[in-house]
């Protein structure tokens, strides 16, 4: 029989939260993630540990000042993620955050001391560690899934584009391959861009039109329901 004053008392868990965003921008060499190289020369998400006194909000407002240094961008905040281990006497849990940069608006601070930046390509970032990979991966799912319901690609693509850059960030998102005609037609019919008096300068190809992304015509969309599947 046990008997509650002979019971050794429960070692109190720890829990230490981390801050973990997959950074993103889009170029003419397609979808790229910001890594960062730690002093173990491991390639990873930029973090940061959340200390006493901040905030989950000022925690990711740090790492976006420290290595973005830009007011514009999108952000979203995913799930939880805990990387603890069952023989550890602290539970380690992650909130990971998906952040949108246009190539317009981007700083990048190459200079931080024992730090390395770069921008990868999702195609290369091959060797991240298990959180930080499933963060990436769970990362791009939300981004497909979101890019054909609602209009977050525009925070990727520059002030003025033009169709064939908007067409090429779905498909590299997406994955797949695009009839150019159908896409035409649906930002058309949409509203979702209006035309510039604009065109490409200094191109070896026929210049192209230049489009901006039409945010009145997009918040009458959402009223109803947005679908841009293809």
């Amino acid at each position: 029989m046990e008997i509650n004053g002979d019971r050794k008392p429960e070692t109190a868990r720890q829990y230490h939260v981390s801050i973990d965003c997959a950074i993103f921008h889009f170029d003419t060499d397609g979808l790229k993630v910001l890594l960062v190289n730690n002093e173990k020369e491991n390639w990873g998400l930029p973090s940061h540990w959340i200390s006493e006194g901040e905030t989950i909000e000022s925690t990711s407002n740090q790492i976006l000042k420290k290595y973005i240094r830009v007011e514009v961008f999108y952000i979203k905040q995913l799930e939880a993620f805990n990387s603890s281990s069952q023989y550890s006497p602290s539970d380690n849990i992650t909130i990971g955050y998906y952040v949108l940069v246009k190539k317009d608006n981007l700083y990048l601070e190459n200079h931080l001391q024992s730090l390395e930046v770069q921008w990868w390509k999702i195609d290369e970032a091959l060797h991240l560690n298990y959180k930080h990979r499933t963060i990436l991966d769970y990362s791009l799912k939300e981004l497909r899934r979101c890019i054909c319901q609602s209009a977050i690609g525009f925070n990727l693509l520059p002030e003025k584009f033009t169709l064939l850059q908007a067409m090429q960030l779905y498909e590299e998102i997406l994955g797949i391959e695009i009839n150019k005609s159908n896409f035409r037609r649906k930002f058309f019919k949409m509203g979702l861009v209006s035309g510039l008096d604009e065109k490409q300068e200094d191109v070896s190809h026929r210049a192209a039109k230049f489009y901006k992304f039409n945010l009145e015509n997009y918040k009458k969309l959402e009223q109803g329901r947005f679908n841009l599947r293809f």
